[in-house]
């Protein structure tokens, strides 16, 4: 959902991940991103039916999304690199996905 919507995973944190849109191109990073959230809470909802049926349990994702600049870079060496975004806007979109424990306490 994400490279389809012309993002990057760039890292994976526990059991989340950072994607970043627009780093090629930007003039439809908003819209992807908010595209490819949609796209994964859909397949969520399709999923939930089987694992609450098989084991008793659903599955819950959070995201957080914000829009800003970003200092964009790949960092690594050889075959193990990888796109990272450092700025304000990252950090607000963590501190956003991390709001839910406000909401649902």
């Amino acid at each position: 959902m994400i490279r389809r919507n012309d993002g990057v995973i760039s890292d994976y944190i526990g059991d989340g991940l950072i994607a970043l849109f627009g780093v090629e191109d930007s003039d439809e990073a908003m819209l992807n991103a908010v595209k490819a959230g949609l796209e994964m809470f859909a397949v969520v909802e399709e999923l939930n039916p089987y694992l609450e049926g098989m084991y008793g349990r659903h599955f819950q994702i959070w995201i957080g999304m914000h829009f800003g600049e970003v200092v964009v870079g790949t960092i690594g060496v050889a075959d193990m690199t990888k796109v990272v975004a450092i700025g304000d806007a990252v950090n607000f979109a963590s501190r956003i996905k991390d709001a839910k424990h406000l909401i649902y306490q």
